[in-house]
């Protein structure tokens, strides 16, 4: 199965080092991951020491700061949405089965996934729950016995 991770940042610090962890503790065999970056950092470091495919898009969080101006979120928007058609044709292009977002900060995981009529899910915590969560939208191909 192959799932696209739209990750919040680039960093290598909380959810994305539990994201990490959750990559390193993945099945090979049975999950393909791909990711999506909003921006450069040092995360494509350790992309790249694992051999995930990823690819940066500059997108925003949709949250803003409380007393931050209005056209600034309303810019982050916009942003956002110029955006959705370049990712969504490279989830595509990765034939990507299900969209996986780390945080609640940032929408465009579930945007894309709304478009492209693919399952979305939206865990701000990774946990060890992530292969259940999978199973219950691809329950696993029963093996047969030969």
């Amino acid at each position: 199965m192959k799932i696209c991770f739209v990750l919040s940042a680039s960093n290598t610090k909380g959810a994305n080092g539990a994201f990490l962890e959750l990559i390193d503790s993945l099945d090979k065999n049975e999950f393909s991951p791909y990711v999506i970056l909003p921006s450069k950092g040092p995360i494509i470091y350790e992309l790249r020491n694992r051999n995930i495919t990823f690819k940066v898009f500059y997108y925003k969080w949709w949250m803003h700061g409380e007393g931050s101006p209005k056209w600034k979120w309303l810019s982050r928007r916009v942003i956002n949405f110029i955006l959705f058609p370049f990712i969504c044709y490279q989830i595509l292009k990765w034939s990507c089965d299900i969209i996986y977002t780390n945080t609640i900060t940032i929408d465009v995981g579930f945007f894309v996934a709304t478009i492209l009529r693919k399952p979305h899910i939206n865990d701000p915590i990774f946990d060890k729950k992530f292969e259940s969560k999978i199973n219950e939208l691809y329950p696993p191909k029963k093996k047969v016995k030969s």
